[in-house]
């Protein structure tokens, strides 16, 4: 569980982000959002920021550079995965503020959707990961150095 500590922490950050600054960075950044259009519309509630949702597929795009479909898909799973996420720790808090006799069974079951979506996040960063290090194998970039075998 995350304490109350790193949750103030990831929001302070999430605070000093600024987006793209330059006219070629906002420009990307306009077509995701509609490249994005029906993942955002499936995952967002109509009680929660769109915008902020955009905002974290926007740091996660940035942060990966997916440069094919596969990667782009496994970077917006991992979105969604941070996005459940960031909705639990919101439920976490209502039920505390709500103070109900049934907190701990709520609080648990919580905490469990909570840790399937971490593990869901680290699968497609590892996928993702993998998937990069295969085709590297498979497909060397052109502009390496001959392999001395071949000369």
């Amino acid at each position: 569980m995350s304490t109350t500590k790193q949750i103030e922490a990831n929001r302070a950050n999430a605070r000093k982000s600024t987006g793209p600054r330059t006219s070629t960075g906002k420009s990307i950044s306009a077509r995701n959002r509609s490249r994005h259009a029906a993942l955002a519309a499936a995952v967002v509630l109509e009680s929660e920021s769109l915008s902020r949702f955009y905002q974290v597929l926007d740091f996660l795009i940035a942060e990966f550079k997916p440069a094919t479909a596969s990667e782009h898909v496994l970077v917006e799973n991992m979105a969604v995965a941070r996005w459940r996420q960031m909705r639990m720790w919101r439920f976490e808090s209502a039920a505390v503020l709500q103070d109900k006799p049934t907190l701990a069974a709520d609080l648990q079951c919580l905490h469990r959707f909570e840790k399937a979506y971490l593990r869901m996040f680290a699968m497609n960063r590892n996928s993702l990961k993998n998937f990069r290090s295969l085709s590297a194998q498979q497909f060397p970039s052109p502009l390496r150095e001959p392999d001395d075998r071949l000369r």
